[in-house]
């Protein structure tokens, strides 16, 4: 794997062999065709036809909720429905999905059955939580090398339970996403690494 690049908010693009990963793209400026999308859940900032009509081509494998396959069909490519605790190829990828929900609000149902991803690309093993809480199934999940997990607080969880959550899964670098670079936020943002004594890298947004 060549590269994770924070695009701001929870989008992420990864590449590496020559293949291009786009996760809940987002304000997408470079424009790069995709090969694989993964889309956690179907709220704006994390699921965007205008931006997906940017990167997406006659190669791209698309996967989503059941919900936005309709709309995503009309996309170049071919999109694929996904729900929690599945496992499945897609080229020289290994994907499994993890439940994602709220357990302290009902902005990210349980019962919608909306996705975190674990990419098994290139000899690495990234996982992208989605909008999530602190949620038990964090504790089943096998070595994981890169955690991308929301700090933000609110309908995610915050730095405090990011924490937690990265001393549960045992990542060997954590990357925080779904909070904004304002002087205040990076603070807290730092507040991540006293809390968890592993790896932590701050990416700077692409915005």
């Amino acid at each position: 794997m060549e590269e994770i690049q924070w695009l701001g908010h929870s989008s992420f693009k990864i590449r590496g062999k020559g293949k291009v990963i786009y996760i809940d793209p987002y304000r997408i400026i470079d424009h790069e065709p995709a090969d694989f999308i993964f889309i956690t859940h179907p709220h704006t900032h994390h699921y965007s036809m205008n931006d997906l009509k940017k990167i997406a081509v006659e190669k791209t494998n698309i996967y989503a909720p059941a919900s936005c396959i309709p709309e995503l069909e009309l996309l170049p490519g071919w999109s694929l429905a996904v729900e929690p605790e599945n496992t499945f190829s897609a080229g020289n990828l290994d994907i499994t999905t993890i439940p994602a929900y709220n357990i302290r609000s009902n902005v990210h149902p349980r019962g919608e059955r909306w996705t975190g991803f674990i990419i098994d690309f290139d000899g690495m093993r990234v996982y992208h939580s989605g909008d999530t809480d602190l949620i038990p199934e964090m504790g089943g999940l096998d070595i994981i090398d890169y955690a991308l997990l929301p700090v933000s607080g609110g309908n995610v969880m915050d730095v405090e339970q990011a924490a937690e959550a990265a001393k549960i899964i045992k990542p060997a670098v954590v990357i925080p996403m779904h909070f904004t670079e304002s002087s205040r936020s990076l603070a807290d943002i730092e507040k991540l690494r006293s809390l968890y004594h592993g790896e932590v890298r701050i990416l700077k947004s692409a915005w």
